[in-house]
């Protein structure tokens, strides 16, 4: 996923016009609710469809959108301090953001391994773990305290 992506243009075709009174077109923030038109050949009544129908209501997600605030433990230089972290359907890898520059790595709780390390500049995303399956353990290991955001 692109990094840095704050807004997602969606057309709805069939009812564009009654999404928005500038035209087929609207511009919204990641994350906000967005109510389809209802479809104009069907009766109010009608069951919802799969989703991608006219008249349902869906939310735009991002990966970083959902993440959570990170802050080294400072005497284990690990993240979460005790436990584990799961990742999520929200995102495919494992991302962080750290607030000063620092190498960071990812340890699985069912291998007991970790990856390479990886370099992670202050205030830019950096995925330090790519094509993590959801609902996976995992903690992260830095080699210095910082606090940032992490999404996964």
């Amino acid at each position: 996923m692109p990094v840095g992506i704050t807004s997602l243009t969606v057309t709805i075709v069939a009812a564009a016009a009654a999404l928005t009174p500038a035209g087929p077109a609207a511009t919204v923030p990641l994350g906000t609710a967005v109510t389809r038109a209802p479809a104009l050949t069907a009766p109010p009544s009608r069951s919802p469809g799969p989703p991608g129908r006219l008249g349902e209501e869906f939310v735009i997600q991002s990966c970083h959108g959902d993440a959570v605030v990170f802050e080294v433990d400072v005497d284990t230089l690990e993240w979460p301090g005790t436990g584990w972290a799961w990742t999520t359907a929200s995102c495919r890898d494992v991302n962080i953001r750290p607030g000063t520059g620092v190498n960071a790595r990812v340890c699985f709780r069912k291998t007991g391994s970790c990856n390479s390390w990886k370099w992670a500049p202050a205030g830019s995303w950096k995925v330090i773990a790519t094509d993590v399956i959801d609902g996976t353990a995992f903690h992260l290991q830095f080699d210095r305290h910082s606090t940032g955001r992490a999404a996964f």
